[in-house]
């Protein structure tokens, strides 16, 4: 099974991280027919896109550009900024696997059996945005009642959840992020505690004060 924890102590960047991570995810989602790693890997390639700017800003920027023109219209003598935020790699991750094992559970026991790909795919697609971090806390007793092997995709989700509970951060090696405890963390990069979008790289067009 591939892990995101593999790939968190080779000194690399959070993009490089991610990237390896997919490309390895994706080639033994293919090896083995794994439909919800092929989920996985377009998640991680959301990710990505996120993180170096290209889709996430193409899609933005024709928002922030009209709003833009209007404030400067409706408000000459106002100086203001755009603050936007990147979730971290590794919450984000938790997230994922949590609302499959969340999904896989609730549907065994209403059914007593496990849903197939496409039942998989509509629930995770949106979900993984709700809040993981309050749903922590059941995560064993779900996994006291899914008879274990019985459900790859389960078994997965959990694992890597619970891997990434379990990490300590102190021993995290990643380019630009440092840790003494799980406590006390310096990241400048994104990979637990998110990154800040800074307002330069969405607007940076417009700093000149030239409006069209």
């Amino acid at each position: 099974m591939i892990t995101l924890n593999d790939y968190l102590y080779s000194g690399d960047t959070v993009l490089k991280i991610l990237q390896r991570y997919h490309n390895d995810l994706k080639e033994d989602a293919k090896k083995t027919q794994n439909g919800v790693d092929m989920i996985h890997c377009n998640f991680l390639l959301q990710l990505m896109e996120l993180l170096e700017h290209n889709d996430f800003l193409t899609s933005q920027s024709q928002r922030l550009r009209e709003f833009y023109k209007y404030m400067s219209n409706e408000y000459p003598f106002l100086a203001f900024t755009f603050k936007g935020r990147i979730k971290s790699l590794i919450r984000a991750e938790q997230k994922f696997n949590g609302n499959i094992v969340e999904h896989v559970y609730d549907y065994y026991a209403k059914k007593s059996s496990f849903p197939n790909i496409t039942e998989l795919k509509q629930e995770i697609g949106p979900a993984y945005q709700l809040g993981y971090e309050k749903r922590q806390d059941k995560e064993r007793s779900r996994r006291d009642s899914i008879p274990s092997g019985e459900c790859t995709y389960f078994d997965e989700a959990y694992e890597r959840g619970m891997l990434l509970q379990g990490l300590d951060l102190s021993k995290v090696d990643v380019n630009m992020f440092g840790a003494v405890n799980n406590q006390l963390v310096n990241d400048g990069c994104g990979l637990y505690r998110g990154r800040l979008i800074l307002p330069y790289e969405h607007l940076s067009r417009f700093q000149n004060d030239i409006i069209d």
